[in-house]
């Protein structure tokens, strides 16, 4: 494929289809999560295919499989199981001009107080971790959840 991001080259063509219309940043973004998705696999010996992106846009593992992608601003990272229920993960780059966007859009009165009360972090870092924490539990739960989700409970 012939685009302004050469790390496309590394994606399946089903998984370009994905991107195609994105920005070149977030062509470079799922280009990076899909390589470090199948190194993951590959270290627990299953052969390189394409991830695609679900409903949700979440990743969609092989059978058997559960796992979790994340980046932010230029890190990106992994992880995935035979053996757990689900896996989630979340990076993310303290920004402290971001701070009140994310205290006021993404966390609730609790989280806050979660946040205000960290020792030893400055209110940006307490924050973003306290978000990130959330998108981990987020990761890790959604899943199970959906309906004919592997997790889902039976009645």
């Amino acid at each position: 494929m012939t685009t302004d991001c050469p790390e496309m080259d590394s994606l399946f063509p089903q998984e370009q289809e994905f991107v195609k219309d994105a920005v070149p940043s977030r062509r470079r973004e799922f280009a990076a999560g899909r390589q470090c998705a199948r190194s993951a696999l590959g270290n627990l010996g299953v052969p390189a295919q394409a991830i695609l992106v679900g409903p949700d846009r979440e990743p969609v593992w092989p059978r058997g499989i559960v796992g979790s992608i994340s980046h932010a601003q230029g890190f990106y990272c992994a992880a995935v199981s035979r053996s757990l229920r689900s896996v989630g993960l979340d990076v993310e780059k303290v920004d402290a001009s971001q701070v009140e966007l994310i205290r006021d859009s993404a966390m609730g009165d609790e989280e806050r107080v979660m946040a205000d009360v960290l020792p030893y972090f400055t209110e940006a870092a307490s924050s973003f971790l306290v978000f990130s924490a959330k998108e981990t539990v987020y990761k890790c739960l959604r899943p199970r959840g959906r309906a004919g989700g592997r997790g889902r409970s039976q009645k």
